[in-house]
């Protein structure tokens, strides 16, 4: 990734804060931009340095507290994101600030953390999706019978051969035979049935008693590592059920292609974390 041209993406977002010089900032960004080397410096301390240029401090132990996961904050999904909080130097000396922000992330924010939520509790509740097992009756490319009006509670299309890959991982771990949840396993499956070798296992089933896996912005090509837990849908999760893992609301209305759609949400921060850490920047506001 050294010559990936977004390690700079955070100099459009500096731009912004140069301009309008706000007291304090949040960006947000994937753990991997704490080891990220273009040209052999940590993007971590130039992004630092540039901030520190105009007048920002963020906390020179951004390492140890500025990975959060989103799954302590009422998401139901295990994501690390990198926060980033900075604080303007002239709001107090520079000993105070770094206090103040160590304070953010050890105080404030954790007071906004809520109890665990499972795929189950989070998507249980969404009308079952049938598969059509019967290729005649197979037509434009659906796959499945499912209930209409719920915004993009509706299934891609899948194959017959992922179709019933896809029920006997979900039954699998229903049975509680677990014969196919090591990688080893997963990946002679997919050598198997697909007929050619991978050098990742390509199947996950969401476990239904446990917070989501990440979810991704590459789940737009395929859904095969967000298998539904359901044995008898055999199929992978829908756009709502992305969304609803990711805690947007039923009332929030994607527009766009189902691929389209699937990426934005994968891209987003969850909405109940970002509600979290507003609230906890109101705090820190509030307090100074």
């Amino acid at each position: 990734m050294r010559n990936d041209y977004r390690n700079y993406l955070f100099e459009h977002y500096l731009s912004v804060v140069k301009r309008y010089k706000p007291k304090v900032f949040v960006f947000e960004n994937v753990p991997g931009i704490l080891s990220a080397k273009p040209n052999n410096k940590k993007i971590i301390e130039i992004i630092e340095e540039e901030f520190r240029k105009i007048g920002y401090i963020i906390s020179n132990k951004i390492q140890k507290y500025g990975i959060v996961d989103a799954s302590k904050y009422g998401v139901a999904q295990r994501r690390k994101r990198v926060i980033l909080f900075g604080v303007r130097k002239d709001i107090d000396s520079l000993d105070a600030i770094y206090d103040k922000i160590d304070n953010f992330y050890n105080v404030i924010l954790p007071k906004y953390q809520q109890k665990e939520v499972t795929v189950e509790e989070a998507i249980g509740d969404l009308p079952k999706i049938s598969p059509i097992w019967d290729e005649k009756k197979r037509t434009n490319k659906k796959a499945y019978s499912y209930q209409e009006g719920i915004n993009w509670h509706i299934p891609r299309y899948h194959n017959l051969r992922d179709m019933d890959i896809y029920k006997m991982l979900a039954e699998d771990i229903e049975t509680g035979e677990k014969k196919y949840t090591n990688a080893a396993a997963i990946t002679k499956i997919y050598e198997q049935r697909v007929g050619s070798k991978s050098p990742i296992h390509r199947y996950h089933v969401l476990r239904k008693d446990e917070p989501s896996t990440t979810i991704i912005a590459h789940l737009y090509k395929d859904g095969n590592r967000f298998i539904h837990y359901d044995s008898f849908q055999a199929r992978s999760i829908t756009p709502r059920e992305a969304a609803r893992l990711q805690s947007f609301d039923d009332d929030f209305i994607f527009i766009g292609s189902q691929g389209s759609v699937y990426q934005m949400i994968g891209n987003a921060v969850p909405p109940k974390l970002a509600l979290a850490i507003g609230k906890a920047v109101k705090e820190f506001l509030d307090n100074i």
